[in-house]
């Protein structure tokens, strides 16, 4: 009996590849179209976990999550991080970065940050995609 289902998990197996692939491919894609990537951390690090019967999807930079659910308010970020961002990206002399991060922490302290669903965003399209297909 149990060589009999074989043949079926490793389609089952084929099946969630294809799947977590498009995923995947969508969470990447929404990330450069919500203009997700400064330094590219989050779109570089994120990856597939493959094991067979088993597939994770994992995004291991540090601010994955806020990225993803966003983050309320009532505690500030990192002010080290948000220094070299405010030199990267608002190009704001180094001497004065600090102060300038230090007052965007305090205000997503009080405000939060809104989310930008990347990973759940793609997990819903997809699966509205392999709801309409008809396997062999």
């Amino acid at each position: 009996m149990a060589r009999d289902l074989d043949p079926l998990l490793k389609e089952i197996d084929k099946i969630m590849d294809d799947f977590v692939d498009s995923v995947f491919a969508k969470s990447q894609q929404n990330l450069v179209d919500d203009n997700k990537i400064d330094t590219g951390t989050l779109f570089k690090t994120g990856n597939i976990v493959r094991k067979f019967l088993d597939k994770e999807i994992v995004y291991p930079a540090s601010y994955a999550t806020d990225v993803e659910y966003g983050r309320m308010a009532g505690t500030m970020p990192p002010i080290d991080s948000l220094t070299k961002w405010v030199e990267r990206k608002l190009r704001v002399p180094k001497n004065e970065s600090r102060s300038v991060a230090f007052a965007i922490a305090k205000s997503i302290k009080e405000r939060g940050i809104e989310q930008t669903p990347f990973l759940r965003n793609a997990l819903e399209q997809t699966q509205l995609e392999f709801k309409n297909l008809k396997f062999k």
